[in-house]
C-alpha cells in the first residue's frame, strides 16, 4: 500500500464520519445550553458541623444557631 493509497482511505474513512461528529458536537452544545443553571455569583456556600456552631455562637447569625438547636432538639 503506497502512502497515497493510505491518504485516500484515511480521508474517505474521515468523510464518512465526520457528518456524525458534527451532529453529536452540535447536540453537545444545545443539550449544555438548554441545561445550564442559573447561578448568583454573590453568594458562597459553607458547610459547617452544628456541633462547631454550638461551640463558638458569637461567629455565626442567628438562623444558623436556631437550625443547629432544632436539629438538635429532634435527636
Amino acid at each position: 500500500m503506497s502512502i497515497l493509497e493510505f491518504l485516500n482511505r484515511a480521508v474517505a474513512f474521515l468523510g464518512s464520519i465526520l457528518p456524525y461528529m458534527l451532529g453529536t458536537f452540535l447536540l453537545m452544545v444545545v443539550w449544555g445550553y438548554v441545561s445550564q443553571d442559573d447561578y448568583d455569583d454573590d453568594y458562597v456556600t459553607f458547610t459547617v458541623p452544628c456541633k462547631a456552631v454550638m461551640n463558638d455562637m458569637d461567629h455565626y447569625p442567628i438562623y444558623i444557631l436556631n437550625y443547629c438547636m432544632d436539629q438538635r432538639s429532634e435527636r
